[in-house]
């Protein structure tokens, strides 16, 4: 039971359904939630990672629901990981939910074995041009 917790991310059975939602306010800023708890595994030293992700993303005309951002994040954790891919894999399945995202940063501090600190960021689309 241990491992099917540790590991429930490599089971695709668990991949959380994703309700998407009219935007029906038109709110056109960035949609941002922080301080997502992680706890996943590195894939080199078999030791715990732990940290926070922010997820942050413009509406297509769709937002999604904040729950289903905690559940994909963690989906994506609860497997073997390095903080890179991990950060690929989450941005990539918004996209599919969103359709389309214009501004796609996934931001991801992870605490190491011995006090590091890590800070890896990804980005996808394009950002407004504000001129």
């Amino acid at each position: 039971a241990y491992v099917k917790e540790l590991f429930g991310g490599l089971n695709p059975k668990n991949l959380p359904k994703a309700s998407t939602f009219d935007n029906k306010y038109q709110y056109g800023e960035m949609l941002v939630e922080k301080n997502i708890t992680v706890f996943s595994t590195c894939e080199h030293h078999l030791l715990p990672i732990y940290g926070k992700a922010h997820v942050a993303y413009f509406s297509n005309g769709n937002v999604i629901g904040l729950s289903k951002m905690n559940r994909i994040v963690d989906y994506y954790a609860r497997r073997p990981q390095v903080q890179e891919r991990l950060n690929i894999q989450i941005v990539r399945k918004l996209q599919e939910f969103l359709k389309w995202v214009e501004t796609s940063p996934f931001e991801f501090d992870v605490t190491g074995m011995q006090g590091g600190f890590v800070r890896v960021k990804f980005y996808v689309g394009e950002e407004e041009d504000d001129s």
